[in-house]
């Protein structure tokens, strides 16, 4: 177990860096810069070379490739070109809101799951089963996007009832906390249920057919 876990990591820290790798080579490949993005058509060569400079664009690719690589492994992630400040800072103040949004997902999601496969197994066959199948199928088939736009259509738009885009802040009162949580909680149970609820029930099928002595 211990080396098929290590196996895993090592396979993904490999892929992470190819990743890298061709997404480094397709920006080095396309025409333009990052200075030129920032500084737009009307910048002078003057300004452009002083920002190209200051961003180290003036080097060698494999000298940016090796230093952006020695920064992330350390930790540094670098600065914002938007906002000019350290990304692991602005990272920091988002990683709250995932935090409480995959949690409260993971309250919703997994009970529902566990309960609709076990008793979608228990009955097979049934009205039960076959609504769960059916459903559960639907909602694998359906992007997460589209269910997304589809409930803030519903209760953003139509009734009024829950903010479509809010920013989670875990100081605001409950009541508020709840509502800015409902709709991607929704969203995202929504789409971990139909898979968790399907290897549940087929679980379930394949441990009562088993031929235990």
């Amino acid at each position: 177990m211990t080396s098929l876990l290590i196996k895993r990591i090592m396979l993904g820290l490999i892929t992470m860096w190819i990743v890298s790798l061709m997404v480094f080579g397709a920006t080095e490949i396309l025409p333009g810069d990052v200075a030129s993005a920032i500084m737009g058509k009307s910048a002078t060569p003057e300004a452009l070379q002083s920002i190209r400079e200051e961003l180290g664009l003036d080097r060698p690719a494999i000298v940016r490739y090796g230093g952006w690589l020695r920064d992330i492994v350390s930790g540094d992630l670098g600065n914002s070109l938007a906002t000019g400040r350290k990304i692991t800072e602005l990272i920091g103040e988002r990683l709250g809101n995932t935090i409480v949004l995959a949690v409260a997902t993971a309250i919703f999601a997994v009970p529902l799951s566990i309960f609709l496969g076990l008793f979608a197994a228990m009955f097979p066959g049934s009205y039960f089963d076959r609504a769960v199948s059916s459903g559960t199928l639907c909602l694998v088939a359906v992007p997460e996007f589209f269910i997304a736009s589809v409930l803030v259509l519903i209760f953003s738009i139509t009734l009024n009832w829950l903010p479509a885009v809010s920013q989670i802040s875990l100081n605001a009162p409950f009541l508020k906390l709840v509502q800015a949580l409902a709709l991607p909680v929704m969203a995202l149970t929504a789409a971990i249920m139909a898979h968790m609820a399907r290897m549940t029930r087929t679980s379930v099928l394949n441990v009562v057919s088993s031929p235990y002595i």
